[in-house]
């Protein structure tokens, strides 16, 4: 079986002669001769002169007048033309015909007609085409979009974000799907036949001139099995199998192969990298590329609907990094929840803050307890009453309790305040030691106290009791001043004899000794 040098050739201007195939396999390049065929694609057309416009397009019966040309692409070159009838531009192509020009100009025609069944606005619309006035070439005019090429984008940015590639893909899988259900495979899936529309940011597939239509007879299809323009690299590794035929799949290696090149600026040969290492792009997305990138097309996406749901399942999830920042986010707040909010260790310190008894009066209770492990609670009371006429007699109810806001224990202290302001020896403003003990299986359990001021359950004859003992500890207080004193007064004065003179040794004169009584 012999193969064509012109079948590989590349716009006219690269070829791999046979000898450089392998005898065995014909099919099958030498490292070398990949290489080199990769390394010359690479500047293919750079340094070729623009070709210039048939003359028959100057004639005033064709309808686009060219402006300016554009590019080469797989099987013909572009210009920029303009309609006569003032309606617009249009992107007017030109494909010689090579050989057979009968069977050829019929194979263009079929392939235009089928062509123009297809209305998607993510593929390259025909607006008209035709022959030229020799047989030997046909043309196409298609919608102009005004923008560029993401193979120029690519050279011109170096990369391209995910963050835009995350809005063209789903685009490129849509154009795709369309000619697929079609029943045509485009077969040069590349960045320069992507296009971008600047305003609107969409996306539109180029160059369909040579899909091959997978539904028409083999020898009546519009292109021959090897009768394209091929780009080294983006075309899948079947083709250069005995016995290829086009299929859907090798669309998706070539899409595939043309995204990882956009986001990484290198082309995924060899024992080539993953593609987060090369990029800043979620995790998941490697696999998905990889797997669309496969050798045997079936392992790869049964279809490029399905890649599509994979690519944006890949890029909406969470990268790894952003897993592991989020593991150690929460393992942080868990530590600060289980040190704020666990039980403080013994002794435990709880304050009630103010506690408004009679905001009329401004009257407060304010009580810091400390809980021992034992159960015993200690309280250190403080009142203040800033009416100086009037005291308050008033209790303080505790609710203790555990770490859920149970309520498990409740206490009530003794009645603490300022009764009679009149009263002689009354304070308005102090502070009351005392404790009370709980069970200490409930002190282990007790995280919060609340403290809330309760009425003063004293009966009349308590309140009576304690009015009179106030008044007697008064009186008392009264008295005992009155009795000093009297006492100081009496004292001041009270007459006494002076006490009689002694000799030097102590004794009384004998003079004045009172005689002895018989």
């Amino acid at each position: 079986m012999g193969i064509s040098t012109r079948h590989l050739s590349y716009s006219g201007n690269f070829t791999v002669s046979p000898t450089e195939m392998n005898d065995k396999d014909p099919l099958t390049l030498s490292e070398i001769s990949l290489a080199r065929l990769l390394g010359d694609a690479l500047h293919v057309g750079v340094s070729a002169a623009p070709p210039e416009a048939p003359e028959w397009w100057q004639d005033d019966a064709f309808p686009y007048v060219p402006v300016s040309f554009v590019g080469r692409g797989g099987s013909g070159f572009v210009w920029k033309a303009s309609r006569r009838d003032g309606r617009g531009l249009v992107a007017l192509k030109l494909v010689p015909f090579r050989s057979d020009p009968i069977r050829l100009q019929q194979r263009w025609q079929d392939e235009c007609a089928s062509l123009r069944k297809i209305q998607h606005p993510n593929l390259v619309a025909l607006v008209d085409h035709g022959r030229s006035p020799d047989d030997l070439s046909g043309w196409l005019a298609m919608e102009w979009i005004e923008g560029t090429c993401l193979g120029r984008k690519l050279a011109a940015e170096g990369k391209i974000p995910f963050k835009e590639i995350l809005l063209i893909v789903p685009q490129a899988v849509a154009g795709l799907t369309a000619l697929h259900a079609a029943g045509f495979v485009h077969r040069d899936i590349k960045p320069s036949n992507l296009l971008l529309e600047t305003e609107t940011g969409r996306l539109v597939i180029a160059d369909l001139g040579i899909a091959h239509d997978l539904a028409g007879d083999p020898d009546q299809r519009v292109t021959r099995t090897f009768e394209q323009a091929l780009t080294p690299g983006y075309f899948p590794p079947e083709l250069l199998q005995p016995g290829y035929r086009p299929e859907a799949r090798g669309d998706q290696y070539s899409l595939a192969f043309s995204f990882w090149q956009l986001l990484t600026s290198t082309m995924p040969l060899g024992a080539f990298a993953k593609l987060h290492h090369l990029c800043k792009c979620p995790d998941a997305l490697d696999a998905v590329f990889r797997k669309a990138l496969a050798t045997d097309p079936t392992d790869r996406y049964p279809d490029l609907a399905t890649f599509g749901q994979a690519f944006q399942q890949a890029a909406t999830r969470p990268s790894r990094s952003v897993y592991l920042g989020a593991l150690v986010v929460l393992c942080a707040l868990a530590a600060a929840v289980f040190f704020f909010a666990r039980p403080a260790p013994f002794p435990k310190q709880f304050d009630s803050g103010p506690i408004p008894v009679n905001q009329g009066r401004h009257q407060f209770i304010r009580i810091h307890s400390t809980l021992q492990k034992d159960g015993l609670l200690r309280m250190k009371i403080r009142t203040t009453n800033l009416d100086y006429l009037f005291g308050f007699d008033r209790r303080v109810q505790l609710l203790l309790r555990d770490k859920n806001g149970v309520i498990i224990h409740e206490i009530e202290t003794h009645s603490y305040g300022v009764n009679g302001r009149l009263l002689p020896g009354a304070t308005y403003d102090r502070v009351d030691d005392t404790q009370q003990r709980i069970p200490a299986e409930i002190a282990i359990r007790v995280s919060t106290i609340d403290y809330t001021a309760a009425s003063s359950p004293e009966t009349l004859n308590e309140k009576i009791y304690d009015g009179r003992e106030t008044l007697n500890k008064g009186f008392r207080e009264i008295k005992s001043g009155f009795s000093r004193g009297i006492d100081l007064l009496s004292d001041m004065f009270t007459i006494t004899d002076p006490p009689p003179p002694k000799s030097d040794n102590g004794t009384v004169p004998a003079l004045i000794r009172e005689k002895p009584t018989d």
